[in-house]
């Protein structure tokens, strides 16, 4: 027996950002992790997928943040001192908790542009594209 990895998703509006209009009565249709199309939502198929309902919510598409660091900590006003009395280890836990939260977000996907410290951005983003953190589609610089 085969199990079904086909989701339709059916909120109360999704946001067409090519017309920039707000649309009822519309389902997404997710086949695995890829969407497979937006149809009317009588025109999901009825059989098979499992089905999430969200009522009183928007669905949109997944923004892009071309400019982000997820390692480290936000500007606390301390400087430089600060992050220098952190590890290597809690740069990294920082991160993937910054991945985290920048997921729940709505980003799916980040350019990190990276941290002063060692090569914590690249494992950061070597975890990311191993699916050990639940992150956005995340990419880190090649090491030289």
């Amino acid at each position: 027996m085969t199990i079904s990895t086909r989701t339709v998703i059916r909120p109360d509006l999704l946001l067409d950002v090519v017309t920039g209009e707000l649309l009822a009565d519309r389902a997404v249709v997710v086949d695995g992790d890829r969407i497979a199309g937006v149809v009317a939502a009588g025109d999901a198929p009825a059989e098979g997928p499992a089905f999430v309902d969200l009522p009183g919510q928007t669905v949109l598409p997944g923004m892009i943040d071309c400019h982000t660091h997820l390692v480290g900590e936000p500007d606390s006003g301390h400087g430089y001192a600060e992050l220098l009395a952190r590890t290597g280890a809690q740069e990294a836990l920082s991160g993937a908790r910054n991945a985290r939260d920048t997921l729940l977000a709505g980003f799916t996907t980040v350019r990190d542009v990276g941290t002063f410290r060692a090569f914590v951005d690249v494992a950061l983003g070597d975890a990311i594209n191993q699916d050990w953190v639940p992150a956005p589609a995340c990419g880190s610089r090649e090491r030289t």
